[in-house]
């Protein structure tokens, strides 16, 4: 409440998006399909987005575009890229590491800042910057 910003939830899924609106619960919290506008964020927090991105550098790409100069990404993500192989028995999908290092990729573009501890073994917390 101290902080007058703008938070925009960004999903390509409209359940998500919808689920995102009722439990977030904030007036100055929208949801959106997508954000282009160019330097218009501080923070960007992506969770076990880029692991799944059919394009981790494309998706990268974006959040260059809409992050202002020295602007940060929050990433709880898996170390590769996981590609649908199967779905199960129980109708869940079944994930392979196709070898696309996503920590590889931002390393690229961003400046890596540190991790955090977060429970879980298969997932790290980092921060990094843009430059």
């Amino acid at each position: 409440e101290k902080i007058a910003c703008r938070i925009i939830g960004v999903d390509i899924s409209p359940s998500m998006r919808m689920f995102a609106k009722g439990y977030v619960g904030n007036p100055r919290f929208t949801v959106a399909p997508s954000h282009t506008e160019p330097d218009s964020v501080d923070l960007i927090l992506a969770i076990l987005a880029l692991q799944h991105a059919e394009d981790p550098e494309r998706e990268i790409a974006l959040f260059l575009n809409v992050l202002k100069p020295q602007g940060f990404v929050v990433l709880l993500n898996g170390k590769n890229r996981l590609v649908p192989r199967d779905v199960d028995n129980e109708g869940f999908v079944v994930w392979e590491d196709d070898g696309t290092s996503v920590e590889d990729l931002m390393r690229k573009y961003f400046s890596f800042q540190g991790f955090f501890p977060f429970r879980g073994k298969e997932r790290e917390l980092s921060l990094w910057r843009k430059e």
